[in-house]
């Protein structure tokens, strides 16, 4: 399978994003019940979930500081992913750019072709509502290829609520569906 082992058959999921999108606080957030502030990841993290409660995946949590990145291809190189959950924090409209150029690199990468897309825009933190069209177009999701299987959530990541679960839903369907 690669450079890491995992049960076979396990379907694997990548989380990626740029640093503070809020993918370690995701892959927690169920285990942790008040997560309050995490450290950066300098590395990976890897953790087995159940997605839609009805689907286990591992999900492999990788550092997204620029200096980093650069390893991203090591991981989807050499495992197999079922599919990429990219998250993204829309209150830092500076890294917009940064962002969309990352998320492309991610979906012309021949490795991810296969791939299930899952962009969920951050929300946590911030009181005030998500222009989630305008996250959307900056982000360049309408102009994605049409064979590249896609799907984006506006939500807290730290709040299981209904749309966290139609998310995860959405996801271990399309992955279910996609072996």
């Amino acid at each position: 399978m690669g450079f890491c082992a995992s049960k076979p058959n396990l379907p694997q999921v990548l989380l990626s994003g740029l640093d503070d999108a809020g993918k370690t606080t995701f892959l927690l957030a169920d285990v942790v019940k008040s997560v309050k502030t995490i450290e950066s990841t300098y590395g990976f993290n890897y953790q087995e979930k159940v997605l839609g409660e009805v689907l286990r995946v591992g999900i492999w949590d990788l550092g997204g500081r620029e200096s980093l990145r650069c390893l991203w291809p090591c991981f989807y190189r050499n495992i197999p992913f079922a599919a990429v959950i990219y998250l993204v924090n829309p209150w830092q409209e500076e890294r917009f750019p940064e962002a969309r150029r990352e998320l492309q690199i991610l979906t012309n990468e021949e490795e991810l072709r296969e791939a299930v897309f899952c962009i969920l825009i951050n929300t946590h933190g911030s009181k005030e509502p998500v222009k989630e069209a305008e996250v959307v177009a900056r982000l360049g999701l309408k102009s994605f290829h049409h064979s590249i299987k896609h799907g984006h959530f506006t939500l807290d990541i730290t709040n299981i609520d209904d749309t966290y679960d139609r998310a995860m839903a959405w996801l271990s369907s399309e992955i279910s569906g996609h072996d």
